[in-house]
Order: C-alpha cells, then sequence, then structure tokens
C-alpha cells in the first residue's frame, strides 16, 4: 500500500456510520506529493502558456498577472471542490470547513480577477475599496478558522458549508462591482499599502492556525499553509503595488505556486481517500461473503437438523399408534431411533469433531431406510457388506436428501444399491418417476435451485453435492431416454477393508 491509514467508526455517532481519519497517523509518503505536484504544475501552467502564446500583447507584467489571476483562481476553486469531494467520500467535517474556506477564496478571486480584466482602469481607481473589503474578507477567514476548531471539538452539525461559501463568494463580488459605481475614497497609497498589508497578515494567520490545526493530517497542513501564504503574498504585491517589474513578476511566481501547492495537497489527499474507501469497500465485501458463508452454513445446518427431526417424530407417532408392530418391525424402530438421535446430538453440538472413520456402509444406510419405510414409503434396498472411509453423518445425510427426493418428485418406489467400482464405490438412488428435463441437469446442483412444482427450499442436492465433493467424489445424475425415471449417483473413494478374520471376530462379539 502506498499510504498507511488507521481507519476508525464511530458506531451510533453523529456522522451517521461515516468513518473518520485518524489523522495524527494519516500518513502519506513523500512520493505522493511528488505525483500529484507534476499533474498540478500541468494544470496551472498550461493554460497560462497558452494564453500568453495565443495574446502577443498580454507579453507584459500587467498582462502575465491579470492571466495568473484568471489561472490561478479558477484552479484554486478546483481545489475547494477536490477537498469538498474528500469530505464527501471520508465524512469529514474539517475537510468540508476547509473545502468551503478554499471554495470562498476561490470563487471571490475569480469574480475579482474579471473585475480586473473587464473594467482595469476602474479597478485601479477604486483600490482603496478593494482592499477595504479584502481585509474585511480575510479578517473573517481568520475568525471562521477559528470557529472551526471549536465547531469540530463541540462535533456540531451545520448546513452544507460549500453551498454556504459560494453564496458568500456571491455577496463578496457583488460589493466588488458595486462599489466601482463609489466615488474614491481619497486614501493616500501608504494607507491603501496598510490595509494590504493587514489583509496579509490576516491571511499569514489563518495559515498559522492551519498549520496547528489538529483537525488536519500533519502532512497536509504544510503544503496548505505555505500556499495560503504565497497567495496571500501574491494579492498584496498586486494590490499594494505598483512594486515595479520585479515586485510583479513574484507577485505571478508567488501566485501561481500557491495555486500549485494548493491543488497537489488536495489531489494528493483526495488520492489517499479514494485509496482507503477502496481498501472499506474490499473489506466490507469480503465481511459480506463471510455473513453469506455463515448464512448458508446455517441454512444447510438447519436443513439437516429438520430432516433428522422429522424422522425422530415418525418414529416416536408410530411407537405410540395403536398398530401392533411385529418384533422385528419395533426392533428396527429402536435402532433407527437411536441412530437419529445420536446423529441430531451430534448436530446440536457445535464444537463436535467431524473426523473420516471406517465405516460398515450397511450400518449407516440401514436406519436410513428403516426411517423411510416407517414413514410409509417403499425402498428397495439390500446391504452390501462393503466398508468405507467416510464421516458417517455426511453420507447418512447425501442419501437421506436422494431419498426425499424420489418420495417427493419422484412418486415411486426407491431402489437404494450400493456397489464396488474401479475407482471408489458408489450409491445409487433411483427411481421409476417422470425424470428430470436434461436442460436443467446442468443447475441441478446449484444452491437455492428448484423445479416450479417443488416447495422446498432448493438447498437439497446442493449440500449432497457439495458433501460428496468435500469426500474427495462427487453427485452426478444418470437418466437414459429409454427408461423412465432418474439416477442420482454418489460416488466414494474406496477405503481399504478391514482384514476379514477382524471383521469375523467383531460380528461374533455380543
Amino acid at each position: 500500500m502506498a499510504t498507511s491509514l488507521n481507519h476508525s467508526c464511530r458506531p451510533g455517532g453523529a456522522r451517521d456510520g461515516a468513518y473518520e481519519l485518524e489523522r495524527s497517523s494519516l500518513v502519506v509518503p513523500r512520493a505522493g506529493m511528488l505525483v500529484a505536484l507534476p499533474r498540478a504544475a500541468v494544470l496551472v501552467l498550461l493554460p497560462l502558456t497558452l494564453a500568453l502564446a495565443l495574446v502577443p500583447e498580454a507579453r507584459n507584467v500587467d498582462g502575465v498577472a491579470r492571466a495568473q489571476d484568471l489561472t490561478a483562481y479558477p484552479l484554486i476553486l478546483l481545489a475547494g471542490i477536490t477537498l469538498y469531494f474528500c469530505q464527501r467520500i471520508a465524512g469529514d467535517a474539517g475537510h468540508g470547513r476547509l473545502a468551503a474556506g478554499i471554495v470562498l477564496l476561490g470563487s471571490q478571486g475569480v469574480g475579482l480577477a474579471a473585475i480586473r480584466v473587464a473594467r482595469p482602469v476602474a479597478a485601479i481607481e477604486h483600490r482603496d475599496w478593494s482592499t477595504g473589503i479584502d481585509v474585511s474578507f480575510q479578517v473573517g477567514l481568520l475568525l471562521l478558522t477559528v470557529l472551526v476548531g471549536r465547531q469540530l471539538r463541540a462535533d456540531r452539525r451545520f448546513a452544507d458549508p460549500v453551498a454556504v461559501s459560494v453564496a458568500g463568494a456571491v455577496v463578496l463580488v457583488a460589493a466588488r462591482a458595486a462599489v466601482l459605481a463609489l466615488p474614491s475614497t481619497g486614501l493616500a497609497p501608504v494607507a491603501v499599502r496598510l490595509l494590504a498589508a493587514l489583509a496579509l497578515t490576516a491571511q499569514v494567520g489563518t495559515a498559522v492556525l492551519l498549520l496547528r490545526a489538529a483537525w488536519l493530517p500533519h502532512w497536509f497542513r504544510a503544503p496548505v499553509a505555505g500556499a495560503l501564504s504565497l497567495l496571500g503574498l501574491s494579492h498584496f504585491l498586486v494590490s499594494a503595488g505598483p512594486f515595479g517589474e520585479v515586485g510583479g513578476g513574484f507577485a505571478v511566481a508567488a501566485g501561481l505556486l500557491g495555486a500549485m501547492l494548493l491543488l497537489a495537497a488536495s489531489f494528493a489527499l483526495l488520492e489517499v481517500l479514494l485509496e482507503r474507501s477502496g481498501d472499506a469497500v474490499v473489506g466490507l465485501n469480503h465481511r459480506v461473503d463471510h455473513l453469506e458463508a455463515d448464512a448458508r452454513v446455517e441454512q444447510e445446518h438447519r436443513h439437516e437438523v429438520g430432516s433428522t427431526f422429522a424422522g425422530i417424530a415418525n418414529g416416536i407417532h408410530l411407537l405410540r399408534s395403536p398398530i401392533l408392530l411385529t418384533e422385528d418391525r419395533r426392533r428396527d424402530l429402536e435402532t433407527m431411533l437411536d441412530a437419529e438421535a445420536a446423529r441430531l446430538q451430534r448436530l446440536m453440538d457445535p464444537g463436535r469433531a467431524v473426523v473420516s472413520q471406517y465405516l460398515d456402509l450397511d450400518g449407516v444406510l440401514n436406519p436410513l431406510v428403516a426411517a423411510h419405510r416407517i414413514r410409509g414409503r417403499v425402498v428397495h434396498w439390500r446391504p452390501s457388506g462393503l466398508h468405507v472411509r467416510c464421516r458417517a453423518d455426511d453420507i447418512a445425510q447425501v442419501v437421506n436428501i436422494l431419498l426425499e427426493n424420489v418420495a417427493r418428485h419422484g412418486g415411486t418406489a426407491a431402489t437404494l444399491t450400493a456397489a464396488r467400482t474401479g475407482d471408489g464405490i458408489e450409491i445409487r438412488v433411483t427411481d421409476r418417476g417422470p425424470g428430470i428435463d436434461p436442460a436443467l441437469a446442468e443447475i441441478i446442483f446449484l444452491r437455492g435451485h428448484r423445479g416450479t412444482l417443488s416447495h422446498g427450499e432448493g438447498f437439497g442436492l446442493h449440500i449432497a453435492h457439495r458433501l460428496m465433493i468435500e469426500h474427495g467424489g462427487g453427485l452426478r445424475l444418470v437418466q437414459d431416454a429409454t427408461v423412465p425415471g432418474a439416477s442420482f449417483v454418489a460416488r466414494l473413494p474406496r477405503a481399504l477393508t478391514a482384514p476379514l478374520a477382524t471383521n469375523a471376530r467383531e460380528r461374533a462379539t455380543p
């Protein structure tokens, strides 16, 4: 990362969730300003160069000064607008108040430059009035800077600062235009220069306050304070002049450099905030992904628990019903209830260890078959005598999902088989129902997919497919156009079968 930022949120605070930057730790390397300065220099110098190239008669000190005013002040306004975008991105009131001041400075400067170009003689004759307005403006800006720090510490809300500053600029420009119709006050040039010096002092005072402002990033204070000081000096040399060609040239250089510094600092800050907000968006997306993953796990867990509860409820209902059960049927029912209750207990234990074990596959499938038969469903199944390495609850869940699908959508008896293949063991659930539209074969295992007539949530086959993938196997749909129905085949990698003698001893153990 090019920057190092600390990001803190104020939960339930006045920012309504907008984040604030920890200004004391907002660090921008020197490269940040070094990259922004050439961009700002191009924006400042290119229009000025073009203007002087296109208007040869402006190639003198006065002409360059006017061209500089028409170039620098719009770019100062652009810097203020850039800072306003920074405030909108960061939700930081300090950036908004600074943007308001810079927009006010740039806007009234644009108006002043227009007056100097449109009515140069009247502007010089009414320099006393204009300088008085400058003093009022700069002193007001100084007082506003003091108030901003206090308002930020109090965390108060105010109207949009840029809208207020634009309104203030309109008033200032209107005042400057209005005084052109008034007679001159007759102030001596020395008095006018004193007023201009007072305006410069106020602007430098504002720069000093910004240099010490804790509500601005450390790296940002010096360029902004330097820019305001240079702009104030440039305006002083123009307003209190004439100071000759050297003074005029110095005024132009100070104004251009001030605009360049201000524009570069605002660009650098915007880049920092955009990068930081991009990081925040990435972090938010990751958080959303985690939440969605948690929600999926919770939905799948609820699906499995609900299915297990249904089997237990049906078994209990049959045990309590007046229907006479044979001894073998009652024993199968009790075995199924024990197995389902044990599985439910494992499901309800969030800290349970889920590991693969060497298992008798028939011991996993038998309770499931019994559970479905007890519910009145026809399931054809014969023990296979196979042993596999697997997670018993996962395989039970997969087979249960496939048998439920047959009961709900196949509408026929289900045939459950398990057989060894060349590279593993396949568990196949087949029905003789209407089958599945071939167009849906590619999306049937997607999460949330369900048929138009299905009342389920669309999780079952997705969960079964995922569990088989986790076991290193898979789940696929097999259909033959010449034979009715469909088959779902769950494939497991074949595990080592325990020695026959060991199996015989285990089976002989009471």
